[in-house]
């Protein structure tokens, strides 16, 4: 019997990445336990599900005016 297709669910990955001295870029990654159903022993970009509590976390700090406009026209309020 073929196994039933993943259901989509919401999810962020966040890319870090850095420039060394010597000019080399250095990129933030994790290798996923050869165990896990999704994507075993595959490297991946840090991330995970999207909570319905994240909806409302706090910014550090403000926004400046034309960031927040940019973000509103991208995704109202």
């Amino acid at each position: 019997m073929p196994k039933s297709a993943a259901f989509p669910r919401h999810a962020a990955s966040l890319i870090l990445w850095r420039q060394r001295a010597s000019g080399d870029t250095e990129i933030l990654m994790g290798l996923r336990h050869a165990g896990h159903r999704f994507m075993p022993g595959r490297l991946v970009f840090p991330g995970g599900r999207v909570d319905f509590a994240d909806r409302a976390a706090p910014a550090a700090s403000e926004p400046k005016p034309a960031t927040r406009a940019a973000l509103e026209r991208a995704a109202p309020p």
